[in-house]
């Protein structure tokens, strides 16, 4: 049997067929619904169900908790519908059109032994129009594609920008660090992904990154700081060692530059002339006991950190609605 499902937003109802869940759906009969992993993982195409029952298949808990279910939240990749529903995806801003192209590399450079710094020219008829902190997947030579969160701010439109790091086994990451070079040609699909800045805020504002996660925070802080907004930004950003470190000058000129934004380095290991020595997620805690009031955090790295801070935040005073948080899963969705 099929059933109806209707999407105000894209003001349309379309047709579920067996077993197929209302993203795929969707995405087949062209409505741009948010996404990023279609596997349950990220969170990108999170909805309020506001009719009908779904069946969801195996997700992650921590993307999808029993009382954001039991509060009609779903998880569009992995919900069946099993009678006709009324599905919104989160967030009122205008889902931006989802765009594929070829760019061209303009210049690979090794950052750290594991981080390179990617620049993509894409063609000048086709700038691509994307939100701070979200992501693209991009395809090089024979690997399978990849998504990657843009650094730059999205005020530079024929520019992208990345920070990918070079993961065991991973073909997309290897094949940048190993084999890209400038001139090569890149399949771009996107944007993808809603841990956006939300440019309406007014309240301070948390940013919190490990590794390769400085990308999208990155982005987000500078394009908050070109946007104007006055607000005191925290940006906590942390690695393993001192020869991880990465974008201090950029970041430290920032702060310089922006009397609003404060900047903090972590060194997991060893000690860091500039930098405090523990776990970025530990640091955070240590330094915020209490976080009430009009906060907002945007949060990118490794799962475990994500999925630990996301709730001793809320414990801190955040509104669980007002954490954005990317975790930078294995190859399968970023590496």
């Amino acid at each position: 049997m099929k059933h109806k499902i209707s999407i105000p937003q894209a003001k349309r109802v379309i047709l579920a067929k067996d077993k197929q869940t209302i993203l795929e759906v969707s995405l087949e009969a062209g409505v741009p619904y948010p996404h990023a992993c279609q596997g349950g993982r990220c969170g990108d195409c999170k909805s309020r169900l506001l009719s009908g029952q779904v069946e969801h298949l195996e997700h992650n808990k921590f993307t999808l908790s029993e009382a954001e279910k039991s509060a009609g939240l779903i998880l569009a990749c992995r919900a069946i519908p099993t009678s006709d529903v009324k599905v919104e995806w989160l967030g009122d801003e205008e889902v931006l059109p989802l765009l594929q192209m070829t760019g061209v590399v303009e210049s690979v450079k090794k950052l750290t032994p594991s981080i390179n710094h990617l620049r993509i020219r894409v063609p000048p008829s086709m700038e691509i129009q994307f939100r701070a902190g979200q992501s693209v997947k991009l395809k090089f030579g024979p690997c399978p594609a990849r998504s990657y969160s843009m650094s730059n701010a999205p005020s530079q439109t024929d520019i992208l920008e990345f920070l990918i790091k070079e993961t065991a086994g991973g073909c997309a990451s290897h094949y940048v660090a190993n084999t890209l070079t400038p001139g090569s040609r890149v399949e771009i699909e996107g944007p993808f992904g809603q841990a956006w800045l939300k440019k309406g805020h007014t309240g301070p504002i948390l940013l919190i990154a490990a590794g390769s996660g400085l990308a999208p925070i990155l982005s987000i802080a500078e394009d908050a700081l070109k946007s104007q907004m006055r607000q005191d930004i925290h940006l906590y950003f942390g690695v393993q060692t001192e020869t991880d470190l990465f974008k201090q000058q950029q970041l430290k000129e920032l702060a310089e530059k922006h009397e609003n934004l404060f900047v903090h380095f972590a060194v997991e290991r060893g000690d860091s002339l500039g930098s405090r020595n523990g776990r970025v997620g530990d640091l955070v805690l240590q330094d915020w006991s209490e976080l009430r009031g009009r906060w907002q955090a945007y949060i990118a790295g490794p799962p475990p950190m994500v999925e630990a801070l996301v709730p001793a935040l809320v414990e801190r005073g955040i509104l669980a609605g007002q954490i954005f948080s990317d975790p930078f899963y294995d190859q399968n969705i970023r590496e």
